[in-house]
């Protein structure tokens, strides 16, 4: 069964791509092969140059999240260098394998590789990924006007009351935040 990129959003992307993690991936036509086996830091990205690049319609089927592309290019060389010896190599990261002799051969090269290393498949990557989404505090909020910032204690009491009247920038935030407003910007405070 493919799997839905589309759980891979903006922002879990991001994530992915702050803490470096690079997945090995398999995708083909359907189950039965032939397989692509590659590595890649935004997978969503590299399968829309894939898909974009190929006639036949692709689909994702397997991914192996691992801590970085170090670990990621290992476990891939591995596995393309015991399919190759298997005689199932048949251009670049294309196997004559179909998509259980794929995860199979990606899971025994890792494994191999790193037996103590924490390797996460799509499902356990996108719990975790949910997990601390579910967890992130909502750090900014919308504001009307130069007032209502006035009237935040924590704002107004760590950088001193805000006034509507203009001082040469001698208070960075508060000239910032009147010029927006004399602007007709909203204005974003922290919550």
């Amino acid at each position: 069964m493919a799997i839905d990129l589309s759980a891979y959003t903006p922002r879990k992307r991001k994530h992915l791509r702050q803490v470096k993690a690079c997945c090995v991936y398999v995708i083909g036509e359907s189950n039965a092969g032939p397989m692509k086996i590659g590595i890649a830091g935004d997978i969503v990205q590299r399968f829309k140059q894939i898909d974009e690049s190929g006639s036949a319609k692709q689909a994702v089927h397997y991914l192996m999240w691992t801590p970085g592309r170090p670990v990621a290019t290992r476990i891939e060389n591995y596995t393309h260098s015991l399919l190759l010896r298997a005689g199932r190599g048949l251009k670049g990261e294309w196997f004559n394998v179909d998509l259980e002799t794929a995860k199979m051969t990606i899971k025994w090269a890792a494994r191999e590789l790193y037996p103590n290393a924490s390797l996460y498949s799509h499902e356990k990557i996108i719990a975790q990924l949910e997990k601390k989404v579910m967890e992130r505090p909502r750090k900014y909020a919308a504001v009307d006007s130069l007032q209502q910032i006035n009237d935040i204690p924590e704002i107004s009491g760590e950088f001193g009351s805000l006034s509507s009247t203009h001082s040469s920038f001698k208070n960075p935030v508060r000239d910032v935040a009147q010029m927006l407003e004399d602007e007709g910007h909203l204005i974003v405070r922290k919550v």
